[in-house]
C-alpha cells in the first residue's frame, strides 16, 4: 500500500485535531455533515498495486461501512483502459457532529456541550455565542456553569453592586469558586453588561472585582518613620490603606525615600524629618494620588536594570520631580563584583528619564555594557547609602 494513501489512522488523527480545535463541537450548533477528503490511488499506480489498492478498499470500508453509524465512504468512478470501471473511495462523510463523537468516543462531551448550550439558550440566550467561540471550555465548565450564571445574573441584576465578593450569597457559589472560574465569568460579563458598568481602566485577575463594580481589597502602602523623634501612635513601621496615606497629616516628614527591596527598606537609616516607603515593583503608580507627596522632597532608589529604570519612569509620570538617587552609572561601576543578569529585559521607550538616566537605560538595553545587566539594590554598599540619606535629609 502506498504511503501517501489515507488511511483510518489518518482519518481518526484528523478528526482528532478537528475535535482538538473544537470545530466538531461548534459544528453540532448547525448539525453540519462533515466531510474527509481521502487520498487513494492514481490511474497509473492501479495495475501496478492491485491487490495493495483492494486491501486498502477493504480497511477502509471495515472502519467506515459497517453498521448504521452515521458514516460511510464517498466513491468515485475511475474508467481505466485496461482494468475497465472501477470504484475507489474519494471520501468518508459523517452525517452530523454525534456521529464523529460516536467514532472518536468523545460522545459524552458532545452532550456536555449541548447542555450547556440549551442551558444558555434558556437563560441567556446572547451568551450562546462565547459557548460558540470557546466550545472546549464551555465542556469543561459544564458542571459548574449553573454556578456561573448566578454570579452573571445577580450581577446584571445589580448594576452598582459596592460589595466584596465574599459578600454574595448565592447558590453554589463562593470565593474560591468565583476564583477558579473567573475567566469564563469575566468573559460572559464583557457579553452580557452594558458598556458603562464595566470600568475598563481595571484588567486581569487583580481588576476583576472593580472592573464589575465589586469592592476591591483595598491597596496596602508600607513605610518607616525614619526620624527617632517622630512616631505614630507609638509606631515608626506601619501599614496603611492607601486611602489612609493619602490623608496622612505628614507633619515634620521634608524627605521620602521609595524604595523597591523590603529589606533595604528595614535597614535604611535613621534620618531627620525622612521616612521610606517600601514601593514594590510597578505598585508605585498607587503613590499617583497621594497629594502630599508633591510638597516633600521625593527620592526613588530601584535596582539599575531596565526595569528600574521603567519603574522610576512610571514614578515620575505622577510625581514629575522625584530624584533618583543610586541608578547612576558611577554606582554600577563602583560594585562590578556584584553584577547579575536581568532575566527578562524591557526596551520600553520612556519619556521621563534625565539625560544621564537615560544614557545609562540605553547602554542598558543595547548590552553595550554588557548583556542583560542588573545591579540589585540590596549589593549598593551601606556605608555609600547612610552618607547620601545624611547629606539628603541635612538639606534644607
Amino acid at each position: 500500500m502506498a504511503s501517501t494513501w489515507t488511511t483510518p489512522v489518518h482519518v481518526r488523527d484528523r478528526l482528532r485535531k478537528l475535535w482538538e480545535r473544537g470545530d466538531i463541537l461548534r459544528a453540532s450548533l448547525t448539525d453540519e455533515p462533515y466531510r474527509i477528503p481521502l487520498k487513494g490511488p492514481t490511474s497509473e499506480e492501479m495495475p501496478r498495486q492491485f491487490d495493495a489498492i483492494r486491501r486498502w478498499i477493504e480497511a477502509l470500508q471495515a472502519e467506515f461501512e459497517q453498521g448504521d453509524a452515521g458514516r460511510r465512504l464517498e466513491w468515485r468512478e475511475i474508467n481505466h483502459r485496461q482494468l475497465g470501471r472501477n470504484r475507489v473511495p474519494r471520501a468518508v462523510l459523517f452525517d452530523n457532529s454525534p456521529a464523529v463523537a460516536r467514532y472518536l468516543k468523545v460522545y459524552r462531551a458532545l452532550e456536555r456541550f449541548t447542555t450547556v448550550v440549551e442551558t444558555l439558550r434558556t437563560r441567556r440566550p446572547e451568551l450562546v455565542a462565547w459557548a460558540a467561540a470557546h466550545p472546549r471550555k464551555a465542556v469543561e465548565v459544564a458542571s459548574a456553569l449553573p454556578g456561573i450564571l448566578h454570579v452573571v445574573d445577580w450581577r446584571l441584576d445589580h448594576s452598582d453592586p459596592d460589595i466584596y465578593l465574599r459578600e454574595l450569597s448565592l447558590p453554589e457559589v463562593d470565593t474560591k469558586f468565583i476564583e477558579r472560574h473567573r475567566g469564563v465569568i469575566s468573559r460572559l460579563l464583557e457579553i452580557a453588561l452594558p458598556p458603562e458598568q464595566i470600568d475598563a481602566a481595571w484588567t486581569g485577575a487583580a481588576g476583576f472585582a472593580r472592573r464589575y463594580g465589586f469592592r476591591s481589597p483595598p491597596e496596602l502602602i508600607r513605610f518607616r518613620l525614619l526620624d527617632p523623634e517622630y512616631t505614630v501612635g507609638g509606631f515608626r513601621d506601619l501599614t496603611v490603606p492607601i486611602e489612609d496615606f493619602r490623608t496622612f497629616a505628614a507633619t515634620g516628614i521634608e524627605h521620602v525615600f521609595i524604595t523597591e527591596n523590603d529589606l533595604n527598606g528595614l535597614a535604611f537609616p535613621a534620618a531627620r524629618h525622612s521616612m521610606v516607603i517600601f514601593g514594590r515593583g510597578f505598585a508605585v503608580a498607587a503613590l499617583a494620588g497621594v497629594d502630599w507627596l508633591h510638597r516633600r522632597h521625593v527620592s526613588y532608589w530601584g535596582d539599575i536594570d531596565t526595569h528600574g529604570f521603567a519603574i522610576l519612569d512610571l514614578l515620575r509620570s505622577h510625581i514629575s520631580h522625584v530624584a533618583s538617587i543610586f541608578m547612576d552609572r558611577d554606582t554600577l561601576m563602583r560594585h562590578r563584583d556584584h553584577w547579575g543578569t536581568e532575566p527578562k529585559p524591557t526596551n520600553a521607550t520612556l519619556e521621563h528619564l534625565t539625560e544621564e538616566e537615560a544614557g545609562l537605560y540605553s547602554d542598558l538595553c543595547t548590552g553595550s555594557i554588557r548583556a542583560n545587566l542588573r545591579l540589585e539594590q540590596e549589593f549598593v554598599d551601606i556605608r555609600l547609602v547612610r552618607e547620601v540619606v545624611a547629606r539628603i535629609a541635612g538639606k534644607r
